[in-house]
């Protein structure tokens, strides 16, 4: 685990504790701090028994140096995390539900979102120009789709990017968005794709 600052030096990171596994990662450009979503593999329960697996964020500065842990409390079966514009960062769960943070890692907000997050996965991204929060995920008929919500969590609209008849087995595995594209990673049979819109 690395970071790169803008002239290319390499700075380690070593989590904060023992027995965690990544889930996901977020920089938050206006702290230059990196936030690593992490589960308790300690704690990670049997696949034949229905436990929520406990997860929390670990934040580290572009020197690689520990500065905060939160979301213990609220964060259970986490999958993915974005940076926001006010320096925090926003969770997407397996619950199909946001749980916002502020910059000192203090929970203020969560709201649900369109789409099924479970159990094929899903990404979440906070586009920064209009603070929106976009998430790919499965619909009713198992189809991809982008929801896109306010910064407040209310839906705004769905994006169908993969068509009824192209549905298989596969699963989101990330996502990113700029002015004028949508862009969607998912893994199938047949390996990787990037889907863009």
């Amino acid at each position: 685990r690395y970071l790169s600052n803008i002239q290319g030096v390499l700075s380690s990171i070593v989590l904060e504790k023992r027995g965690h596994r990544v889930l996901s990662v977020a920089v938050n450009n206006k702290t230059d701090q990196l936030a690593v979503l992490v589960e308790d593999v300690i704690c990670t329960p049997s696949s034949f028994i229905d436990y929520s697996t406990p997860c929390e964020v670990e934040v580290y500065g572009s020197d690689g140096r520990f500065r905060n842990r939160f979301g213990r409390e609220q964060l259970k079966d986490a999958i993915d995390i974005t940076a926001t514009n006010d320096r925090g960062f926003m969770v997407l769960q397996r619950n199909s539900c946001i749980y916002a943070f502020n910059a000192d890692g203090s929970h203020y907000h969560q709201f649900r979102v369109s789409g099924n997050t479970s159990p094929r996965g899903a990404a979440v991204f906070c586009f920064p120009p209009t603070d929106h929060v976009f998430v790919a995920s499965l619909n009713a008929e198992h189809c991809l789709q982008v929801s896109i919500h306010s910064r407040g969590g209310i839906f705004e609209r769905n994006i169908y990017i993969q068509h009824k008849e192209e549905k298989g087995i596969w699963c989101v595995s990330g996502m990113c968005v700029t002015e004028a594209r949508i862009a969607v990673a998912i893994n199938d049979a047949r390996g990787h794709k990037l889907l863009v819109v």
